[in-house]
């Protein structure tokens, strides 16, 4: 997704995945080494995420019965679902109750970790989880942190792979391309690096925020 969004596709090539770093990249006969890091707000996305799995799992399953219509989005609130998703089955079962419930008319119980379901009528089927969340707010230090974590291990970077340039990859990964985090470029202060480039690059939207050579401005 990177490679393609640099638009570079046809000349920036992975030709190896490793450990330090994590990639290896060729441009021509320059050989780059990329080491990727990342943000996330750990009380918001990696549960989102593993629900938007089970949801569209469930998706297919209620599809092949053939048995409900309607479009379905559930309104999830991400601090609730602590030590919900362990219990897969338990997951699936509460959103087929949910939409036997909304097709029959009938009342249903929530759970939990969904304040709202919207419902559309379709000739279809299709489920899906909101794609709006709240997440803490993205501050620089956030963003200087996490470069400077990675600074500490160019030097081993240099002693153990043969490279002309290293890249850091910082990727930003939001609950949704709805809910990806709001980044200010223009007050982001100087990123004192040896990284030959840093890309900050935004999971969902597929967007690079910046990407700055040493000694110049944004691109």
């Amino acid at each position: 997704k990177l490679i393609y969004n640099l638009k570079k596709q046809e000349v920036l090539k992975i030709v190896e995945i490793c450990e330090s770093p994590d990639f290896i990249l060729v441009e021509g006969t320059c050989r780059i080494g990329l080491e990727v890091t990342g943000i996330y707000d750990k009380n918001v996305t990696p549960g989102l995420k593993e629900l938007h799995k089970l949801v569209k799992k469930s998706e297919k399953v209620l599809k092949d019965i053939n048995k409900f219509t309607g479009s379905f989005n559930l309104v999830v609130a991400p601090t609730m679902l602590k030590g919900e998703l362990k219990d897969k089955d338990r997951i699936h079962s509460f959103i087929f109750n949910i939409i036997e419930s909304y097709c029959n008319k009938t009342e249903v119980k929530l759970p939990s970790f969904i304040n709202e379901v919207f419902y559309t009528e379709s000739d279809t089927f299709s489920l899906d989880i909101a794609e709006e969340y709240t997440l803490k707010p993205l501050s620089n230090n956030d963003l200087i942190n996490a470069v400077e974590k990675k600074n500490t291990l160019l030097t081993q970077y240099r002693e153990n792979c043969n490279v002309d340039e290293f890249w850091l990859l910082v990727v930003l990964d939001g609950a949704s391309s709805a809910s990806s985090y709001a980044l200010n470029i223009q007050a982001l202060p100087p990123l004192n690096t040896g990284f030959d480039r840093v890309i900050i690059f935004d999971n969902f939207k597929g967007q690079i925020f910046f990407s700055k050579l040493p000694g110049q401005g944004n691109i």
